[in-house]
């Protein structure tokens, strides 16, 4: 019955205009995407719903177009991946991550079975695997898995989470770094991952909170200039970024998938894995100071425990 549900969703929502997280048909646009941008998919605008106030790209890519791009060399040369180097020498935000598992330690101690979904070339799991955790990753990009392999010998198992098929109530942990804005359907894939987590197991997820000084600046420059001037809509509103979460909107979503919010941590986006530089990438930096007067952050670092 769950997957016809998810079926059913899936047709829904694929159809132009509805909402990935509720299927509501009625939206309004806040942008339109310049052609000419890296990696450019059928998607021609961003939206915002106005049931349940989500934002996200429209039309939803397709599940081929999302697959050229993960099967694309280009897309693992973004700075975002440039702390991974070639031989597996890149330390990644180690401090960031061992950070974060500090967190989630406090909550499992035992450590346990991880699953990192979206692993990408395995850092972070490879540091989880030295604090005692017994790692596994998916990834549905064969570049990265196999990278993730040959540099960490990790086990990492290439393809999307419902496809898969885990054991039920199997992993202590389950980890998105940066991966829920990726997924076409986070409903279905945090229906998955409870039915895959043990009982009172734990979720950490980090993505962006576009409640923030930083985005307020682009939607002012877009509306200022009556959407000629595309070029900052166009870096913070990127192809493969198909979901923009307030902390509200996550907050929602967790909830409604039988989740309970435990800890939440609102962190800036390293600058030096933005891509930026020259007065741009000052002017970044003074928003960011600006920010760190407020809870409204580029990043949201959230845990739960399933319930």
């Amino acid at each position: 019955m769950l997957l016809l549900q998810n079926t059913l969703r899936r047709t829904s929502f694929a159809e132009k205009g509805k909402c990935p997280l509720c299927c509501g048909e009625e939206y309004r646009t806040l942008y339109r995407l310049p052609r000419s941008r890296p990696f450019p998919t059928s998607s021609d605008s961003v939206v915002t719903c106005l049931q349940c106030h989500h934002i996200y790209l429209c039309p939803i890519p397709s599940v081929e177009e999302l697959k050229e791009i993960y099967e694309s060399e280009a897309y693992w040369q973004v700075e975002y991946f440039k702390h991974q180097e070639v031989g597996g020498k890149g330390n990644g935000p180690l401090e960031y991550y061992e950070n974060a598992l500090e967190e989630l330690e406090k909550y499992a101690p035992g450590r346990g079975e991880l699953l990192d979904v979206g692993c990408a070339m395995g850092v972070f799991l490879n540091l989880a695997r030295r604090r005692g955790w017994r790692p596994t990753g998916v990834d549905p990009s064969r570049i990265s898995a196999q990278r993730a392999r040959e540099w960490f010998d990790l086990s990492v198992t290439v393809g999307e989470l419902e496809k898969v098929q885990f054991p039920s109530a199997h992993f202590d942990a389950i980890t998105l770094w940066d991966v829920l804005e990726h997924l076409r359907d986070p409903v279905a894939h945090l229906q998955e991952i409870w039915r895959i987590l043990k009982e009172e197991g734990f979720l950490l997820i980090q993505t962006m909170n576009v409640d923030n000084l930083l985005y307020q600046v682009g939607h002012g420059s877009y509306r200022l200039s009556l959407g000629v001037f595309r070029s900052p809509i166009a870096r913070l509103y990127p192809s493969y970024h198909l979901h923009y979460f307030t902390e509200q909107v996550l907050h929602r979503l967790l909830k409604e998938n039988r989740f309970q919010r435990i800890f939440y941590l609102p962190k800036e986006y390293p600058i030096e894995r933005s891509g930026i530089s020259g007065w741009t990438r000052l002017g970044v930096r003074l928003i960011y100071f600006i920010q760190s007067f407020s809870n409204r952050k580029v990043n949201q670092l959230v845990i739960a425990r399933k319930v």
